[in-house]
């Protein structure tokens, strides 16, 4: 037998939402920096935006696969065993980029650091479905998703301005960033509440574990609707950065600004967004940041040369802030379609498709645009309406997502 959701004193809640939310910063960091140093990448190892875009697969694709092999192991163990395991491994593979000096060695360590991270991201979402009661969930995944905001405010602006002025470049950010996590694994150890819980026994079989996350319905609509809704910001997000530099003629040494004041927005916005689901319903505040992202998704694949960086940067917060509002209330939604005891099979496979699809979007921008000789993008606008063509998709599959009763 599983628990479910334990109450946890006051203090007790938050530290384990803000070790958990550094957690996630870090895994973040690591896959949002490769984005905007995706010129210099292109630029160092003379590659096309397709073979960049396997860059950005390599690590989203390989977190969809180990999501998918430790699905049915996650609620063998504590919370806790797996998360300093899983954490530690990350770490071993954001070094290892660090220390890349071939296209083939940098997509090797990816594969690596994707893997560990993407399993360390599924139990930080399954820790924080036991010990967070539904009603206050929406609330604990908006700080949770601050990572991401986080990550914009200081991990990508302190992470590129190393690469501008350290002498190991684009290397520096992995180097800088697995010393962090080496650090943080500390706090991890020491800090991380036990959150009381039975783990699955060991005589059941793994397939079995895995094949009654996939016998429920209502598990296939909410996997969809984590597909459609990563497709749709990440065939976009991926060449932001190229697009920035390459078209509205952006300096590289700017993007820290566009992603330090997008991040600073977020920070506020995601939590507000969060409660105001928990408030007014979860599935009406994502379609209403969900239909008012999409202006913003056309304009940004739709951008031409801009005089300055402050003609740039409100278009680019407002997509930041809308698209990443739509994560809170949809993530909030999907943790209520499953029972306590197949939660941490579902919520690694669910991770694991959300990697995927970022991966798959990746691999399909990289597809859609062309490089120019001069460094500029040509049809970025073809993902804009992909993606909010599949974004339209992700709001019907939502309107089909049903909270479990109650026991």
């Amino acid at each position: 037998m599983h628990s479910s959701s334990q109450t946890l004193p006051p203090k007790r809640e938050r530290l384990l939402l803000i070790v958990l939310a550094l957690v996630q910063f870090a895994h973040i960091v690591d896959f949002m920096i490769i984005m905007p140093l995706g010129p210099r990448l292109m630029l160092d190892f003379n590659i096309s935006p397709a073979r960049f875009g396997g860059l950005v697969s390599a690590y989203t694709f390989s977190a969809g696969l180990c999501g998918f092999i430790a699905a049915p192991l996650l609620d063998r163990f504590t919370r806790r065993t797996a998360l300093l395991f899983a954490f530690s491994g990350f770490i071993i593979g954001t070094a290892l980029c660090g220390f890349a000096h071939t296209y083939y060695w940098l997509m090797a360590a990816r594969i690596v650091a994707g893997g560990f991270g993407g399993v360390s991201g599924a139990l930080i979402m399954a820790s924080v479905a036991d010990a967070i009661p539904m009603e206050r969930r929406g609330a604990a995944m908006g700080t949770i998703m601050m990572s991401f905001s986080l990550a914009s405010v200081l991990g990508v602006p302190l992470g590129l301005t190393a690469a501008d002025h350290l002498p190991m470049g684009w290397r520096a950010p992995f180097l800088i960033l697995s010393a962090f996590s080496l650090l943080l694994l500390a706090l991890v150890t020491m800090a991380l509440p036990h959150v009381n819980r039975t783990p699955r026994s060991a005589g059941e079989s793994v397939m079995a574990s895995l094949g009654a996350v996939f016998a429920v319905p209502r598990h296939w609509i909410a996997f969809g609707f984590t597909a459609a809704l990563m497709f749709s910001g990440f065939v976009i997000i991926t060449y932001l950065s190229p697009s920035l530099v390459g078209n509205a003629g952006i300096e590289n040494h700017h993007l820290k600004y566009i992603y330090m004041t997008g991040g600073l927005c977020t920070f506020v916005s995601m939590p507000l967004i969060g409660r105001l689901g928990d408030r007014f319903g979860l599935f009406r505040v994502f379609t209403i940041v969900a239909l008012l992202s999409m202006p913003f998704m056309w304009i940004i694949t739709h951008l031409g040369y801009a005089p300055s960086l402050w003609h740039i940067l409100p278009l680019t917060t407002l997509f930041m802030i809308t698209v990443s509002g739509r994560v809170a209330p949809g993530f909030t939604l999907v943790t209520g379609a499953v029972e306590p005891r197949h939660r941490g099979g579902f919520l690694s496979v669910n991770t694991a498709i959300q990697q995927i699809a970022s991966g798959f979007a990746a691999m399909v921008a990289g597809y859609l645009v062309v490089r120019t000789p001069s460094g500029g993008l040509l049809h970025y606008e073809r993902a804009g309406y992909l993606g909010i063509g599949v974004l339209l998709l992700s709001i019907f599959l939502a309107s089909k997502i049903h909270r479990v009763p109650k026991a």
